[in-house]
């Protein structure tokens, strides 16, 4: 189901994307996800994730996850799955609600990120950075669309392995703003 929706109901929706994404907003965007914290699926070992409540946070709760340390940043990820499609040229944007978890309130993350297909060899569409800090922020990562792409054929992909970290991750949402 395609859902197209005017840009002052995505503000509403988020409260506060990150102000690069409000300058360049068209009139109308397409929600190409559910964004729902449930959505997300973590995976690999060395890892624990455990659905808290957190008033702070849009929806009323969060993923927290704790993670081992790791030999690759891709031996534990987390992924949420893309169930609209979208074409080659689209301008995609990524808004994620997340922060760095943990007793240490300096702690800053760089988590690699990609919008990447659904399945092997999970090409890449474009890749991000998302960068986390100790509070609650949406961080945004954007690209153009490489290839035309089928509902749920694609997917927001983390990775998260490597050193050992804790990390809360909230809604996702993925917004195609057209060409």
């Amino acid at each position: 189901m395609k859902r197209t929706l005017a840009a002052p109901a995505i503000m509403l929706c988020l409260f506060a994307i990150p102000s690069a994404t409000l300058a360049q907003a068209p009139a109308k965007q397409t929600l190409l996800n559910q964004p729902d914290v449930t959505a997300w699926h973590v995976y690999g070992s060395g890892q624990t994730n455990t659905f808290v409540h957190d008033k702070a946070v849009q929806g009323g709760g969060a993923l927290d996850i704790k993670i081992a340390a790791t030999k690759n940043v891709w031996d534990i990820g987390a992924s949420v799955p893309v169930t609209t499609a979208f074409h080659k040229g689209d301008h995609i944007v990524v808004v994620v609600t997340a922060r760095a978890g943990g007793p240490d309130a300096a702690t800053e993350l760089d988590i690699p990120t990609v919008l990447q297909g659904a399945d092997s060899p999970y090409p890449s569409f474009f890749p991000g950075t998302l960068k986390l800090t100790s509070k609650w922020r949406l961080v945004e990562f954007d690209g153009v669309a490489t290839a035309d792409v089928d509902a749920g054929k694609a997917q927001v992909a983390l990775s998260l392995g490597g050193d050992a970290k804790e990390i809360e991750l909230g809604p996702v949402f993925v917004l195609d703003q057209g060409q």
